[in-house]
C-alpha cells in the first residue's frame, strides 16, 4: 500500500481533553488525524433514580448532553489543530446506559427497560438527528463519523446498534431513520448504482442484493 491512500490516526476519548494534550505533547510524527469517539449522551450520572423518569425525561436530558459535548468537540479539534492533524470521529452512536453497567454487569431493571422504550420512541428520532447535526456544525462535512454499528441487540450494556434487529425496517427505528435524515441532509438524493433485490428473511425490509458500488477503486471515484 502507498502512504498517500494510508491515514495514521492517534485515538483518545471525547470526553477528556486533557489525556489528549498528554497524548499529543508525546509528539505526533507521523499521525495524520485525532481520532475522537462519537458517543450521544446525556449530561450527567444515569443511576438507580432515574428508575422514576419516563422515556420523554430521557429524550430530554439525553438532548441537554448536545451543548455540554459541543464545548468538548471544540477543545478536541483545537488540540488537533494546533497539533496540525485532521480529525475523525469513531464508536458514534447513542449511549444510553446506566453508569458503571459495562463495567461490572450491574444495572438497574426498570432503568435498563426505561433506556430500551426511549430507544424504540418515535420521538427519539429528532433527538439523535440534533446530535449529528451539532456534530456536523462542529466538524464539517469532510470530517468522517463512524457510527458503532449497524446493528446490535439492545440490553443492559447499552443500545450500540442503530437499530435492535436485524430485520427492524429503518422506519421504525428512530436512530437509524435519524442516520438516513441526516445522510439526506448531507448528500441529497443518493444516486442507485445497483438494480435492487429485495432481501429475503431475517434480513431488513430496506435491504437489498447487488454487487458493491465500486469494483475497482481508483482516483476521483465515488462511493454512493
Amino acid at each position: 500500500a502507498s502512504r498517500p491512500r494510508l491515514r495514521f490516526v492517534l485515538s483518545t476519548q471525547t470526553a477528556w481533553n486533557a489525556p489528549t494534550q498528554d497524548l499529543l505533547s508525546s509528539g505526533t510524527v507521523g499521525a495524520d488525524l485525532l481520532g475522537i469517539t462519537g458517543y450521544m449522551s446525556p449530561a450527567g450520572s444515569i443511576d438507580y433514580s432515574w428508575a422514576a423518569k419516563t422515556p420523554e425525561d430521557v429524550i430530554a436530558a439525553f438532548q441537554g448532553g448536545i451543548e455540554n459535548k459541543r464545548a468538548i468537540l471544540r477543545g478536541q479539534k483545537a488540540l488537533a489543530e494546533a497539533a496540525g492533524l485532521g480529525v475523525v470521529v469513531y464508536e458514534g452512536g447513542v449511549g444510553l446506559v446506566e453508569d458503571g453497567a459495562i463495567e461490572s454487569g450491574k444495572a438497574t431493571g426498570f432503568v435498563t427497560e426505561l433506556l430500551i422504550a426511549t430507544g424504540r420512541s418515535p420521538a427519539f428520532q429528532s433527538a439523535v438527528k440534533a446530535w449529528l447535526d451539532m456534530f456536523r456544525e462542529e466538524l464539517g462535512d469532510a470530517t468522517k463519523f463512524g457510527y458503532f454499528v449497524d446493528t446490535g441487540f439492545w440490553s443492559k450494556y447499552g443500545q450500540w446498534g442503530m437499530r435492535e434487529y436485524f430485520d427492524a425496517a429503518t422506519a421504525t427505528s428512530p436512530a437509524a431513520a435519524a442516520v438516513h435524515a441526516h445522510l439526506d441532509d448531507r448528500q441529497g438524493p443518493r444516486r442507485s448504482c445497483v438494480v435492487a433485490m429485495a432481501g429475503g428473511r431475517g434480513l431488513p425490509p430496506d435491504s437489498f442484493f447487488g454487487p458493491p458500488a465500486v469494483l475497482e477503486p481508483g482516483p476521483g471515484f465515488e462511493t454512493v
